[in-house]
């Protein structure tokens, strides 16, 4: 449809006889408008600003519309006014209006027959609107969002007064429609931020200055809490003490725009005190028009016991080499065995290790070589072998036995050696022999401690590699007895 020019239109309006008076009449409108719409924002912005304009214009409709639809074909009003009083908001098609050609980017002013002009639009009729002016509202980039209109049943008596008017506020007006849909587009951002986490495997944290806004429940499980509780909670409250510091200088970088490690590993808190590391990626965004870090939180508990274990087999394999190289080497049994309690204390991170040995009349076992016993016990100290002592036990059973609390133990009682030194738990295995037993390798430490069946297998290895030394080692002392007794024995003939 082809625009209708703004000339001539306003031909037969009245104009007021003095420039003067006119110019006082619309700064005393513009002056009322601002003062009833200046402290209002958001729909109140909206709402003071309908009313005021057609209070003011002394008009029977104002209102002010945001285009919608894929096609931008049609209006949604956001606020209207009519004949004074605020009503509900309504949806219409931009076809056949002047509203049509007032979205093209043009300012049009009808000051009357307005219904005659534009026929086929119903809505003209219904209000029965004599005359129009509409004003395109504008985003920052020039985008046409909306529209102001305003329309009466009568005949513009000051159009140009009007035109001032709604050309003043058009720009607040656009100004805040842009916002409006700003806010509405981060709620649905929010709305699907929030779903998808709601959704998500792992933990999503959102901090906002300096405080935790939003928890997904995934998260809240990971620690312990529920999802209010991490409300409002700080990198403080959360953080493991020794990378507190450093998590806040690169939150308060990255939110400084500076470049910062998007992905990095992090340990947690939980509300119970326990350590939960994590794989954290933290990207900046915006929440409640506020700038803020999205964190997502990766429990990699697992994934930590995984690599330890793999980390301990391997510690494992290479002491049971070790060992098995110096054995090789032939050091000496003494040095040998030595460096045997030396390596499974190191290797499984207990306090105490010893060997050992049965005694002749296998009643006794004599403690041969050990790590962390008070001085002048090694070498001295002799244990029972009998049933009622650990590595008694271990001797008649002829299996690896493992004690995860001592103090309640039923099976045996500990040696005095063993709560002397404040013995927990502990791990023993034999040490064969070709005719008979060399002893006892076991492993002790102060705390309740769970040996896996990997530590037990560890710990027999090592004792295979003293029990082959040994065996070779009284070999050669047999075979090195019966050749000196060979060369006796021809010295004699």
């Amino acid at each position: 449809m082809a625009r209708k020019p703004l000339t001539g239109l306003t031909a037969n309006a009245r104009r007021p006889k003095s420039r003067k008076k006119a110019r006082r009449g619309e700064d005393e409108l513009l002056r009322n408008i601002a003062a009833g719409v200046s402290a209002a924002t958001g729909d109140d912005f909206f709402r003071s600003l309908v009313r005021y304009l057609a209070k003011t214009l002394g008009v029977d409709f104002a209102y002010v519309g945001e285009l919608t639809g894929e096609d931008k074909q049609s209006v949604n009003t956001v606020s209207e006014c009519v004949r004074g009083k605020i009503v509900d908001n309504f949806r219409y098609d931009l076809a056949n209006t002047p509203c049509e050609n007032v979205v093209t980017g043009d300012f049009c002013i009808y000051p009357r027959n307005v219904q005659q002009l534009f026929p086929r639009d119903p809505m003209l009729r219904k209000m029965g609107a004599e005359s129009y002016i509409g004003i395109p509202l504008t985003a920052a980039s020039g985008e046409t969002l909306g529209l102001m209109v305003v329309m009466d049943s009568k005949p513009l008596d000051d159009p140009k007064t009007a035109e001032s008017m709604l050309q003043i506020f058009a720009a607040r007006a656009g100004a805040e429609l842009e916002r409006r849909r700003a806010e509405a587009a981060l709620r649905e951002s929010e709305a699907n931020l929030r779903a998808l986490a709601e959704n998500a495997k792992d933990g999503i944290l959102v901090n906002m200055g300096g405080r935790h806004v939003f928890a997904n429940r995934q998260f809240a499980d990971m620690l312990g809490y529920t999802v209010d509780e991490l409300l409002g909670t700080t990198i403080d409250d959360l953080v493991h003490p020794d990378q507190r510091d450093f998590v806040k200088k690169r939150y308060e970088r990255r939110l400084k725009g500076k470049s910062e490690p998007d992905q990095y590993e992090l340990v947690f808190v939980s509300k119970h005190g326990e350590s939960i590391p994590t794989e954290i990626t933290v990207s900046t965004s915006v929440w409640q028009g506020q700038p803020a870090a999205i964190v997502i939180v990766r429990d990699i508990r697992e994934r930590k016991w995984v690599e330890e274990e793999l980390a301990i087999r391997a510690r494992q394999q290479a002491a049971v080499a070790e060992l098995g190289q110096h054995a090789l080497a032939d050091v000496g049994l003494g040095a040998l065995i030595d460096r045997a309690v030396r390596l499974v204390a190191g290797t499984l991170k207990t306090e105490y290790s010893k060997v050992l040995e049965l005694r002749s009349d296998g009643n006794a076992l004599l403690l041969r070589a050990g790590i962390g016993w008070k001085e002048g016990v090694v070498g001295r100290a002799v244990v029972d072998a009998g049933i009622n002592s650990q590595a008694g036990y271990t001797l008649l059973s002829s299996t690896p036995v493992v004690v995860e609390d001592l103090r309640t133990e039923t099976r045996f009682d500990g040696s005095p050696l063993l709560y002397d030194h404040g013995v927990v738990s502990g791990m023993s295995v034999v040490i064969h022999g070709k005719e008979r037993p060399f002893g006892i390798l076991s492993v002790h430490a102060k705390e309740i401690r769970k040996f896996s069946r990997d530590d037990i297998n560890f710990l027999r290895a090592i004792a295979n590699v003293l029990a082959t030394a040994i065996e070779r080692k009284r070999t050669e002392e047999t075979l090195q007895k019966s050749r000196a007794s060979l060369a006796e024995a021809q010295h004699m003939a």
